[in-house]
């Protein structure tokens, strides 16, 4: 149930904004409101895979695992999967009473390159067509786009200095278990330009105005220790790390969405990323 809390908590942090507002120049042109929201979803899953089994159950499969728990049959793995069916749910349903036009979907686990709308697609037939409460209406939409991510990327190197490579996600380029956990995703009503696109996933820190190799400034604290081999006031990534390390955990995109307004057609910049 923390899931469940979470993601409602996070569904207050949403943007609707007006898409081309009038202008002398437009008066007869009709203005379109269109409401673009960003929503922590939750949707991270401890192993690769969970996801999308979860989110493949047709209804009545949902409903038949549902039952099970509800009469306290479920234990282990299959209780964690109806629980987070319901957590789907819950998520589908929040989505139905918003209703937002574009919207951010953080948090949706996927391959890592973000190529496959697979889970995307399972996720609108299969609970937003669905309507999860007796006051609200199914919704679905029909433009998906996934996106790479460099959460549970290896970076091939020492970051958190334990003196060993790989050891786990505090040396991936952005932290997760697995390359595709915590990504994100869109969902819209307009069409997206998707050749262009831009994302910043590979642009690197050292590149920003301003910055450079942090080093070691707390150096008297017992309960973070130096790591070996480093001494106060010593870079914390090796030279080779900085010169590779992302500015961005996961990714940060510029998505072009076309939204029509009577005869004419305006570009709107969704600017997403998921700061953590």
């Amino acid at each position: 149930m923390k899931k469940i809390s979470k993601s409602l908590l996070a569904a207050a942090i949403s943007l609707g904004l007006m898409a081309g507002c009038h202008s002398n120049n437009d008066s007869e042109t009709p203005d379109t409101m269109v409401r673009f929201a960003t929503f922590n979803l939750s949707f991270d899953r401890t192993a690769p895979g969970m996801l999308s089994g979860e989110l493949a159950l047709t209804r009545a499969e949902q409903d038949t695992l549902l039952a099970r728990l509800a009469d306290g049959g479920l234990s282990g793995a299959e209780k964690t999967k109806a629980l987070d069916v319901q957590q789907i749910r819950n998520i589908a349903e929040i989505v139905q009473r918003t209703r937002p036009d574009v919207f951010l979907l953080n948090e949706f686990d996927n391959d890592g390159k973000g190529e496959n709308t697979a889970d995307l697609k399972a996720f609108n037939d299969n609970y937003l067509a669905h309507a999860q409460h007796g006051e609200v209406t199914a919704i679905s939409y029909p433009v998906l786009q996934n996106f790479a991510t460099n959460t549970g990327l290896m970076s091939g190197h020492d970051l958190n200095l334990d003196g060993k490579v790989g050891s786990g996600p505090d040396d991936a380029w952005g932290f997760g278990n697995y390359h595709g956990q915590y990504a994100f995703a869109v969902m819209s009503q307009y069409p997206i330009d998707t050749k262009q696109i831009r994302t910043f996933q590979h642009f690197k820190w050292k590149d920003m105005p301003g910055e450079s190799n942090p080093v070691i400034d707390d150096c008297s604290n017992p309960k973070a220790p130096i790591p070996a081999g480093r001494q106060c006031g010593d870079a914390w990534y090796d030279d080779a790390a900085w010169q590779q390390f992302p500015l961005s955990s996961k990714n940060h995109a510029d998505v072009p969405v076309r939204i029509k307004r009577g005869d004419k057609e305006e570009v709107i910049h969704f600017l997403i990323s998921h700061p953590t």
